[in-house]
């Protein structure tokens, strides 16, 4: 039987698990499993257990949804969260950010934020090559 994921990420205090518990409970949400990262930064991706054990029940069908209290919040990494976000559209997993961004909405978000990085980088390798020819011109 499939059921809600919470899934978390503390820093330095449960804030964010309380929004996210008090959002199940006003909306009447009562089949969930908790899962919480304590991280020292969204930047870290690499230490995050709960988040593994998430997308293993997720793979077994065992969570058919996920509620988060803020997608930013996950990683800082727009690598990281799109590989999630793959993850779990792939596995007909929905996602809910509960600041009123739906699945859809993530994945705009994200693809947005992967275009601007992307552009970014080609810009950035424009003017380092640029930056190069000068130097080699004198």
């Amino acid at each position: 039987m499939s059921k809600t994921a919470i899934y978390v990420t503390i820093e330095d205090n449960i804030r964010p698990f309380v929004k996210v518990y008090n959002y199940c409970l006003a909306n009447k949400i009562d089949d969930y499993e908790i899962f919480i990262d304590k991280v020292l930064s969204a930047t870290d991706i690499e230490n995050r257990p709960a988040l593994n054990r998430l997308k293993e029940k997720v793979c077994n069908k065992k969570i058919n949804s996920i509620i988060i209290e803020n997608f930013d919040n996950i990683s800082k990494s727009p690598k990281f969260n799109n590989d999630l976000i793959e993850f779990i559209t792939s596995k007909n997993c929905t996602m809910k950010d509960i600041n009123n961004l739906n699945m859809e909405s993530i994945l705009q978000i994200y693809k947005f934020t992967q275009e601007m990085y992307s552009k970014e980088y080609k810009n950035k390798l424009k003017h380092n090559k640029n930056k190069k020819e000068e130097e080699l011109e004198r």
